[in-house]
């Protein structure tokens, strides 16, 4: 956060190196994780050209960000892709792998919680960056079952 004196400052010294402003184009709006939106307005300087960027936030859309971009910036996102690595058909592949090489010891649970992404956060679907931006907890059912893994007696591990 910044006091309005910032942001003049800041408009100001834009406007000394670029000009007057001389047109703003249409807004672009983009979903900014949940309950958020960000505002892309394109506009030209006599001298140049820039993006301002408001982000809104709540039912409210209270303004909690601006930011002066690059000219490009304006034009909407690409919807966003999982990389290679994110392909669930891997994660089954490595997770088959993992269960072979284990299965002959009992001190090894393995667990999988469809419903929930690596950070088991739930969730549905491959997981996007959005999932990460708001505070969450854990999936109950993965703190109840850590805790009563760490809580059973276990036998001595061979050669230990």
């Amino acid at each position: 956060m910044v006091p309005p004196e910032a942001l003049q400052a800041a408009w100001e010294s834009e406007v000394a190196a670029n000009g007057p402003v001389t047109a703003a184009g249409p807004p672009v709006s983009e979903p900014a994780g949940p309950g958020g939106v960000v505002v892309k307005i394109p506009v030209s300087f006599e001298r140049g050209a820039a993006t301002v960027a408001v982000r809104l936030a709540g039912e409210e859309n209270w303004v909690t960000g601006i930011q002066l971009l690059p000219a490009g910036a304006a034009e909407p996102a690409e919807p966003w892709a999982p990389p290679p690595y994110a392909d669930p058909r891997a994660v089954h592949r490595d997770l088959s792998r993992w269960q072979a090489a284990l299965e002959s010891r009992p001190d090894v649970t393995i667990s999988v919680y469809e419903a929930d992404n690596h950070l088991f956060f739930p969730g549905s679907g491959p997981s996007a960056p959005a999932e990460y931006e708001p505070a969450q907890h854990v999936d109950p059912a993965v703190v109840s079952d850590i805790a009563s893994w760490l809580t059973q007696p276990r036998a001595p591990v061979a050669g230990q």
